[in-house]
């Protein structure tokens, strides 16, 4: 069972960096599509220009029909605007600046069934924050016909204002003569009840004395009343009911109470008429004075009839734009190259998250859980030439190649302290990738610290090895398995670099004829390895990748160590979980490490910034 890898959500930023690192490539190009693709859009997107024309709007005016000089319509000022904004685009101004400006001769207008909709579609109207300014914006094709048109909306909606006004202005001094007709009516019929009423009351007086005379002489009435009474109280002792005296005083009571009973009627009479006299008196006043009002306005309104004002105002004309403000073709490429960038960044991460291939330490250790002994870089073989009799390390490979085989070295050999010497084989799970490069450069790397070793190209199937070198490749390894050649004239031999004087021992494959592995399983094999392993420090096997064939599996039996070789963002996991799984359990490994190959630098950048560590001049490392 394959062991699980980090998932997405378990990601921190170390891993995002590798993983946008990695995919440097796929980013920028997604990036430069987004770019090119938004660019090429936006090219074919006609050119848009903007003309702007301001005006200023009080939200007080004149009115005719009041009595002040100037009020205010609306109280809140932003729907006053919102409303003068619906008025500007509205088709009562539109049509007539088609009609007054002659619009239908430009093509925009010609082929329109209803030209004022086409202007409607070029005129916005905004009002600037916290002022009561208006803003008229058209935009379109033509720049001279956009400053026209923002102009001509202007001035015609000023003019339809001030018409407006005047006609308020006019319309005020009919309804004023109206009102003073039916005032003086008014004030006549008015005067005529009081007139009635005065003569058919005309012998009361409603003055405040005569008032005041009436009510002091039914106090009079009242206390001669209370005399009579007393009176009365007093003559009861003394004489009989039907005395004279008690007669007088009797009657005189039956007066007092009639005189106060018609005093009492006759100030309510009195009180009664003042009212309705009073009523009429101020009706009469009032009708009068209003009629002097109304006449008093009508001679103002006929004055200012002539001198209305408007309470709108052109404050900035617009001008014949000399760039266009649309489109933004760089503002657009650069959010589209953002946005094929962000893509990109995405594809990277779901690639990166669901590859099946091994790119990473923390991926081998996961998988395998074996040492890893280090990383190796691509190294382009474009830089690299054969130079026969002599390998292809130290002096043509970059600095960080060379360091990372001496990496691998030095932890191989801290693996492997006191063994005198070791067999080591060099396989991979599939062909491709890379392992007998790598055999080949590893064992230079030993012949450079002054080790012994011994290249052994044991890949019977596919050998190359000598192509690596350039070397022969027969007679070697086969003849002398299958054909019992003679051991000592098989070997060749090479120098490291060019100014090393020691020199590396190859063995090469030769020329197969029978069945690989049943030489290699032979115990002729066996002997042989025995015998190297006494002549040399170190015997680097290079074998056939364990998965197609069992070769390797085979002798792994016979080995000390083994090296797992699998390629960065190239090896398939299960292939090669696979393949080590056959190694420990068939192989019966008895070390076994693991090298990833052909690492991108970008991938582990910190890993191999210790490589290049040193003078900037300093371009390859000494040997």
């Amino acid at each position: 069972m394959i062991t699980p890898l980090k998932t997405l959500q378990d990601w921190q930023f170390s891993d995002y960096s590798r993983c946008f690192k990695k995919g440097k490539w796929l980013i920028l190009a997604t990036t430069l599509a987004g770019w090119t693709a938004t660019d090429i859009y936006m090219q074919r997107i006609p050119n848009e220009y903007e003309a702007v024309a301001k005006i200023r709007i009080d939200s007080t005016r004149s009115n005719p029909t009041q009595f002040r000089e100037s009020t205010s319509f609306f109280v809140d000022e932003g729907n006053f605007l919102a409303t003068e904004m619906k008025m500007i685009t509205s088709p009562l101004v539109l049509e007539r600046v088609v009609q007054d400006y002659n619009l239908t001769l430009f093509p925009q207008f010609q082929n329109a069934e209803n030209p004022s909709s086409v202007l409607e579609g070029m005129i916005k109207a905004a009002v600037v924050y916290k002022t009561n300014l208006i803003e008229l914006t058209a935009t379109g094709d033509d720049p001279h016909l956009v400053a026209l048109v923002a102009n001509s909306v202007a001035d015609t909606y000023v003019g339809l204002n001030l018409e407006e006004q005047q006609k308020q202005a006019t319309g005020g001094v009919e309804w004023l003569h109206a009102e003073i007709g039916k005032m003086e009516e008014k004030v006549v019929a008015a005067r005529l009840a009081l007139q009635e009423f005065i003569e058919q009351y005309g012998n009361i007086d409603f003055s405040e004395g005569q008032q005041n005379t009436t009510i002091q002489n039914l106090k009079d009435y009242n206390d001669a009343l209370i005399g009579t009474e007393k009176e009365l109280i007093d003559a009861a002792p003394q004489y009989l009911e039907k005395h004279p005296v008690v007669q007088g005083l009797k009657t005189r009571r039956e007066e007092l109470r009639q005189r106060i009973a018609d005093a009492e009627q006759g100030i309510l009479q009195m009180r009664r008429l003042s009212i309705q006299y009073d009523a009429l008196k101020k009706e009469v006043d009032t009708l009068q004075e209003v009629h002097g009002v109304l006449f008093t306005r009508l001679n103002e309104l006929s004055v200012e009839e002539g001198l209305t004002t408007n309470n709108v105002k052109v404050v900035s004309y617009a001008g014949v734009p000399e760039a266009p403000s649309a489109p933004d073709r760089r503002g657009a490429a650069a959010r589209g190259g953002a946005v094929g960038m962000f893509l990109g960044m995405a594809l990277a991460v779901a690639t990166e998250s669901t590859r099946k291939t091994v790119s990473s330490q923390q991926d081998f250790d996961a998988l395998f859980q074996i040492p890893f002994l280090g990383y190796v870089p691509a190294v382009p073989r474009q830089i690299l030439k054969i130079h026969p009799g002599r390998g292809r390390l130290f002096s043509d490979a970059p600095a960080a190649f060379t360091e990372s085989v001496r990496s691998v070295r030095a932890t191989l050999e801290f693996f492997l302290p006191d063994r005198p010497s070791a067999a080591i084989l060099v396989t991979s799970a599939l062909p491709g990738e890379g392992k007998s490069f790598l055999a080949a450069n590893l064992s230079m790397a030993l012949c450079e610290l002054g080790k012994k070793p011994l290249l052994l190209d044991a890949d019977l199937r596919r050998p190359s090895v000598h192509r690596i070198l350039g070397t022969r490749q027969m007679p070697g390894l086969s003849d002398y398995l299958e054909r019992g050649a003679d051991l000592e004239g098989l070997f060749q031999s090479i120098r490291v670099t060019k100014e090393a004087a020691g020199k590396m021992d190859i063995l090469p494959a030769g020329q197969v004829e029978g069945s690989p592995v049943d030489l290699l399983a032979s115990e002729k094999f066996v002997s042989l390895l025995e015998t190297l392993k006494s002549r040399y420090d170190y015997v680097i096997i290079d074998t056939p990748p364990v998965a197609p064939v069992i070769d390797s599996i085979v002798m792994m039996r016979s080995a000390d160590a083994a090296i797992f070789v699998v390629r960065s963002g190239r090896t398939d996991r299960e292939a090669a979980v696979r393949a080590k799984k056959r190694l420990v359990e068939v192989g019966e490994a008895k070390l076994l490490f693991g090298i990833l190959n052909r690492h991108r630098e970008e991938q582990e950048s910190r890993y191999y910034q210790y490589y290049h560590y040193g003078p900037r001049a300093r371009k390859k490392a000494s040997p």
